[in-house]
């Protein structure tokens, strides 16, 4: 449904707007758990975006569908941007992890960021991309 995927795309544009602001205001910088934040955000903008068209890039000559003018490639594109949403979903599972970290075992952000951090990032880009790509 449009209505939803704006909204969505509303309230992770919020999310990130906080996130730069309190940016701003944090003298040693952002924490892990803002950073995968912000990535999970930026995933969702774009999957809500491309959900946010409905059928408009579907190919126009198939009799199914309301308003398609689209055509294979717009198609296509529309999948790719919808697949990354799973970024959305592993970046989450990655926030999770961060916070067991935190507070169950008692990591330090320093440690994290340095350590855990970057791999939480190419895990969640990693299969996002991945699953987009063999959808081509």
């Amino acid at each position: 449904d449009w209505f939803s995927a704006a909204a969505s795309v509303v309230g992770s544009f919020l999310i990130i707007r906080e996130i730069i602001l309190r940016r701003k205001n944090t003298p040693n910088g952002l924490s892990t758990g803002h950073r995968l934040l912000a990535g999970m955000g930026v995933c969702d903008i774009i999957s809500s975006a491309a959900w946010f068209l409905t059928s408009w890039p579907v190919p126009e000559d198939l009799p199914f569908g309301l308003w398609n003018v689209g055509n294979e490639r717009t198609c296509s594109a529309q999948g790719f941007f919808i697949h990354l949403g799973i970024g959305t979903i592993t970046y989450n599972a990655c926030l999770a992890l961060y916070y067991l970290l935190v507070i169950r075992y008692g990591y330090k952000n320093e440690y994290i960021a340095k350590r855990v951090e970057p791999w939480m990032h190419f895990v969640a880009l990693g299969f996002a991309f991945s699953l987009c790509l063999i959808q081509i």
